[in-house]
């Protein structure tokens, strides 16, 4: 007989560690938005989120473990986002890159702060340098399965790999605003090297 999880006010051991978690991530997120990827130490996490240091090391060994935990799964949901409407559209290239172009933007717009450590901070951050590399196949895959450019597989994967780079740099160019264009204008553009007709 499998022994049931205990509670206390009504909530389990592991709902608590998963909310207290996620409260981390959340101010992690709070703080990055507001001072970039410097802001975060586990001091002002746990300041933020209302939570003793006991609480932090419950979940992550050290603050460059957090941060990169917290940027990958805002790498997974947008580059999830982006596949799920790729997937939906029933068009050209041209427009299925437009959809996953929109997507992106729209991730931004709803969460600057989620677009910020995403696009940004892998550029400072040495913890994130690595992760950004990492998380960079994420859209690199995408690209290479959804827009393939290349006579082999070596071409389409160094293709899928240079574009991935380009709209990286463009969009935190653009979220930096350095980058004085319309969405439209943006779009448009990431569309032309995604899909160029």
């Amino acid at each position: 007989m499998a022994s049931r999880e205990r509670t206390y006010g009504g909530s389990t051991l592991s709902a608590r560690r998963a909310q207290r978690r996620a409260d981390l991530a959340e101010a992690t997120l709070d703080l990055v938005g507001e001072g970039g990827s410097p802001a975060v130490t586990v001091r002002s996490v746990c300041r933020k989120a209302g939570l003793t240091d006991r609480y932090f090391y419950e979940s992550f060994a050290n603050r460059d473990e957090l941060l990169t935990a917290v940027f990958n799964d805002v790498s997974h949901e947008v580059f999830g986002a982006m596949a799920d409407v790729v997937s939906q559209v029933k068009g050209t290239r041209q427009e299925k890159a437009r959809a996953a172009m929109m997507a992106m933007v729209a991730f931004g717009d709803s969460d600057p702060r989620k677009m910020r450590l995403l696009l940004r901070e892998p550029f400072t951050d040495s913890a994130l340098i690595a992760a950004g590399l990492a998380e960079a196949s994420g859209l690199t895959r995408l690209l290479a399965h959804n827009f393939p450019r290349g006579e082999n597989g070596t071409q389409r994967a160094m293709n899928a790999i240079s574009v991935g780079g380009a709209l990286a740099t463009l969009l935190a160019t653009w979220q930096m605003g350095l980058l004085r264009v319309s969405v439209e204008e943006l779009v448009e553009h990431c569309v032309s090297l995604v899909a160029p007709e």
